[in-house]
């Protein structure tokens, strides 16, 4: 879920709120159109937040791998992130303080919360000098500014998320061996 949300730049709310037909696994993109808040399925914070997302080819065999391991007999409108005992996904704030903050405090950083990995998707984006209107564009920003920007994200967004998900091309089997690891020690 981590891995979802910071490759992808996607509030929490929106990580949730997605369901196996979203995906597009030929073309490897995602369609961002719900939220699950406080328990309940709803739309996206705003209009500009409805969009389809490119998704980076390690992302999308993350993602069918657990799809293999916890969901072999899901239909396009189960939930990817989905908790066992409820059908439903999970609470953000219960996985927050049960997982997120003991990483934190494991890896002697400060605590870390569900926006932190929104925050981080942005900053390497400006770390990449990516124009300020793209940024925009890839963070589901709303613009009220004229002359909406229409520059061809999928590039960037693919470069981020590979950046992510393989920090050096030495480390690549390595990094992808332990994200794997990692997955199979969280809760789905």
């Amino acid at each position: 879920m981590c891995i979802v949300t910071v490759c992808l730049g996607l509030r929490v709310s929106e990580t949730l709120g997605l369901k196996w037909g979203d995906f597009d696994w030929d073309d490897l993109r995602v369609k961002i159109q719900r939220s699950w808040v406080a328990g309940v399925e709803d739309e996206v914070k705003t209009l500009y937040s409805k969009k389809w997302m490119p998704v980076d080819p390690i992302l999308a065999e993350l993602l069918l791998e657990l799809k293999g391991r916890t969901a072999t007999l899901a239909k396009d409108t189960d939930w990817v992130f989905v908790n066992p005992e409820t059908g439903k996904p999970y609470w953000p704030g219960r996985l927050q303080e049960h997982h997120l903050v003991p990483a934190g405090k494991a890896a002697k950083i400060r605590r870390i919360g569900w926006h932190t990995f929104r925050h981080t998707y942005s900053t390497l984006l400006r770390a990449f000098g990516v124009d300020v209107k793209v940024q925009q564009e890839l963070l589901r920003h709303a613009d009220n500014q004229p002359g909406r920007c229409d520059f061809h994200q999928i590039a960037v967004v693919d470069h981020i998320g590979s950046l992510v998900l393989r920090y050096s091309t030495s480390l690549s089997e390595r990094y992808k061996a332990s994200v794997r690891t990692l997955l199979a020690s969280c809760p789905s």
